[in-house]
């Protein structure tokens, strides 16, 4: 993300670096409890996918305002090709 998003030399903001240790945390999370379980590979649900979703657009928005920038900047640059 940083390498992404700032300038040489430069940081994430603190609130950034939140959002997305936050999320990058609940997934992790949610794949720990899952393999604990024997219960990977398995399908999501709809209803897990649209909360994945949102967490993910949630994550960009706050990346996006700590950074100056506007969700679709944060887009464009963490996937460019």
């Amino acid at each position: 993300w940083e390498s992404c998003l700032c300038a040489e030399g430069e940081h994430l903001k603190p609130a950034a670096t939140f959002a997305i240790q936050f999320m990058v945390g609940g997934v992790l999370g949610f794949i720990a409890e899952a393999t604990e379980r024997g219960a990977l590979p398995c399908p999501l649900s709809p209803e897990a996918r649209a909360y994945l979703a949102s967490v993910a657009r949630a994550t960009i928005e706050a990346v996006a305002d700590a950074q100056g920038m506007t969700p679709v900047e944060v887009l464009a640059r963490v996937f460019h090709d």
